[in-house]
């Protein structure tokens, strides 16, 4: 079953890709063959179905893989839509919206033909076991399984958001990864089948940019980004901050006049969420913790500099960090350094307590001063 047949499911008029198969990539010339059953990456695949099937008793990651595994524009655009920052929807966002479109059942196209050439038979078929979303099984069992659609599809998806909004490039990317890992999670993809796909819609997506319907939708799609983001008055962006706590932002409020600042973004990116209560808890409470360790250290919050910082969780419990952006004016630069000193001390003594692979960042206004 194709890309475009399925669309055509939830529109009346099948839409014609800018680029068919022949027009694409040959991706049996430049993908590696998929592994032989006796070799070593062979053996990594087997182990990456066991570690998908462990990912499913988490129920929050269980969710994510199954609405992932639902092949339509439609679940693109509301899976993207928060860490790109706008609502993406064919009301919302037209001409955002026809670029997806037309993009992805373009990028699909690069699929086709090593699906047809290998032929590579699916997890679950292999090892006769059931996947999270049975639904697909049947037909998908006549469907190659090197490289995965899926993966092209959200991939793509992520590589195209990514250009029209690059200050969220972190959060879509990470998105378009975790889609294609819920195919591993799903049962009906090898890891080598979604590593292929990043490949070939990395390629299929280069493609596009030498076509001129392209060019002239995208172009379309970035003037309506930047109005979205102009006309976006603060409240109503603080509003959709709120609507999406512990999804990718959540907002609090700094309450000592000793802060000059009305609010701050706190910004998980992870691969496996914690459910919306206890994510929003967690992050509310340990910034504090953090905001309290900055004021005893004489560094006040102020509007002239900027800076994100990045906690990395390690599964054991134990957590680093960088100092990965600074903007704006920086009175004292080798408070920088002693900032990241400081950091590390406080991570030791205050455990984060997100025990997988997290990457928290926090983002908020701050100047260094003297002490008082």
């Amino acid at each position: 079953m194709s890309f475009a047949f399925m669309l055509s499911l939830s529109s009346a008029v099948a839409q014609r890709p800018w680029l068919m198969s022949d027009e694409m990539p040959d991706a049996i010339r430049f993908l590696p063959a998929p592994p032989d059953s006796a070799s070593d990456a062979f053996k990594y695949d087997v182990s990456q179905y066991r570690w998908g099937k462990e990912q499913r008793l988490d129920s929050a990651r269980l969710a994510i893989a199954v609405r992932d595994a639902v092949w339509s524009v439609e679940t693109i655009c509301h899976e993207f839509s928060a860490p790109f920052g706008v609502e993406i929807s064919e009301a919302n966002t037209p001409e955002i919206h026809k670029l997806l479109l037309m993009s992805l059942i373009t990028t699909d196209q690069v699929g086709k033909k090593p699906k047809d050439y290998f032929f590579r038979t699916r997890p679950y078929v292999f090892f006769d076991e059931p996947t999270i979303y049975p639904g697909d099984e049947k037909w998908l069992r006549t469907n190659g399984s090197y490289p995965s659609g899926h993966t092209i599809l959200g991939w793509s998806a992520a590589l195209l958001l990514t250009e029209l909004n690059p200050s969220a490039a972190d959060t879509i990317m990470a998105r378009g990864y975790i889609y294609g890992q819920s195919r591993v999670i799903a049962g009906y993809h090898w890891q080598s089948d979604v590593d292929a796909a990043r490949l070939a819609a990395s390629a299929a997506v280069a493609r596009l940019h030498a076509d001129k319907r392209f060019a002239k939708q995208m172009k379309k799609a970035k003037r309506e980004f930047a109005r979205k983001v102009k006309t976006n008055a603060a409240e109503e962006t603080l509003s959709k901050i709120e609507s999406m706590r512990g999804k990718v932002m959540s907002v609090a409020e700094a309450d000592d006049s000793h802060v000059p600042m009305s609010e701050m973004e706190k910004i998980y990116n992870g691969h496996m969420p914690l459910p919306e209560a206890e994510l929003s808890a967690t992050v509310n409470s340990y910034t504090s913790k953090l905001l309290a360790f900055m004021r005893r250290n004489s560094f006040s919050l102020g509007q002239s500099t900027h800076l994100s910082l990045r906690i990395y969780c390690q599964p054991d419990g134990s957590a680093d960090c960088c100092l990965y952006r600074f903007m704006g004016h920086m009175p004292f630069g080798a408070e920088v350094s002693r900032f990241e000193e400081l950091m590390h001390q406080f991570l030791k003594d205050n455990p984060v307590p997100l025990k997988r692979d997290y990457r928290f960042a926090f983002r908020c206004p701050l100047s260094f001063t003297e002490g008082e």
